[in-house]
């Protein structure tokens, strides 16, 4: 029962699932620093 209720909720918010699932991945990779093989992501002031 409660599964289905959070189901429901996550199709009917789905623009909200989707934009913390974004800032949970971009936390994730600032977390794990900026490694060199990212480096569209790398800070030029950081050089």
């Amino acid at each position: 029962m409660m599964i289905e209720a959070i189901i429901r909720w996550a199709v009917g918010n789905r623009m909200f699932v989707l934009l913390a699932t974004i800032m949970i991945v971009g936390g994730g990779l600032y977390s794990l620093k900026i490694p060199r093989w990212m480096p569209f992501l790398t800070c030029r002031m950081c050089r």
